[in-house]
């Protein structure tokens, strides 16, 4: 039985938005998991946005130029698969209203447990301390609304492989070998990770992530950080699609007597090549220079 799955954005760090400069899929695509849907920049480094599972996607909630936070809509997607217990449903603008619900269906006792399977029960007067009551359905609407939610082992293990795919990007876009002068494929970083037994928090924020990730793997791959500076001199008539992914890196820009715009740049290294290959997709005639 198919189902219908909202794809929202996932943490992405200390941003309050960001841009969507690429949408990689369209209405009917079969999307993977883990296979990239969506290009992102920030001032600081553009990264690509997994699937967090397989689909049909059905609809486009975003266009290239969009600002995106946290927690936003991005597509939806028709799924096969059977959803894990406790994923949220589409939100429709007309709702039916919701049945209610009798909480005597779903508690497996009307006792209050320390360790239900140990057998430890509370006392009646810990138990007025704790929740100012001893009727259990009140206890169980208070556990409900204000207490932790535990996740089956289905969903955690989706949200730590989200976000180690997050943190594989981040890395790959923003460090290179310094030997080689390329980024690192995302296949190595994934293996030095799980070779350093690195551990994802999916509840942390992705730049601290990022930064203990990193800790780990100067040990076992070699990365370089230090930005890359490129000077470019693009025809007039390619300046503004140019303009739009350069311009957060800009250094300094002038446009010359011929009509030509030149400019410098400086950007991490790992998105070096990357932005080289858009320049001359815009103009294949642009003169390109690393400093």
């Amino acid at each position: 039985m198919s189902t219908t799955k909202n794809v929202n954005l996932p943490d992405i760090g200390d941003f309050d938005s960001v841009d969507v400069i690429e949408i990689l899929v369209k209405i009917g695509d079969l999307v993977k998991e883990n296979e990239s849907i969506i290009t992102l920049e920030t001032d600081k480094a553009t990264m690509e946005i997994p699937a967090p599972f397989s689909g049909k996607v059905t609809n486009l909630a975003i266009k290239v130029g969009d600002k995106v936070s946290h927690g936003d809509l991005i597509l939806t997607v028709e799924s096969d698969s059977v959803p894990v217990e406790g994923e949220s449903e589409p939100s429709a603008k007309s709702k039916e209203p919701e049945p209610e619900v009798n909480l005597d269906d779903f508690l497996a006792t009307d006792e209050v447990w320390n360790d239900a399977r140990g057998g430890d029960r509370p006392t009646g007067e810990a138990i007025e301390s704790t929740f100012g009551t001893q009727d259990i359905f009140e206890i169980a609407k208070m556990i409900l609304e204000k207490g932790s939610i535990q996740l089956t082992t289905n969903q955690r293990k989706d949200m730590v492989e989200q976000k180690k795919q997050l943190i594989i990007q981040e890395i790959h876009s923003t460090a290179i070998d310094p030997k080689a002068k390329t980024p690192h494929p995302k296949t190595r970083i994934e293996l030095a990770l799980e070779e350093s037994r690195f551990s994802v928090d999916p509840f942390k924020r992705l730049d601290v992530l990022v930064k203990e990730a990193i800790n780990v793997l100067k040990p076992l791959i070699p990365l370089s950080f230090e930005p890359v500076r490129i000077a470019f001199r693009i025809p007039g008539s390619g300046y503004g699609a140019a303009a739009k992914f350069l311009r957060p890196y800009l250094d300094k820009d002038e446009w010359l007597s011929n009509g030509d715009w030149a400019c410098i740049i400086e950007c991490p290294p790992g998105m070096a090549n990357s932005l080289i290959g858009k320049v001359k997709g815009v103009n294949s005639d642009s003169e390109i220079k690393e400093l």
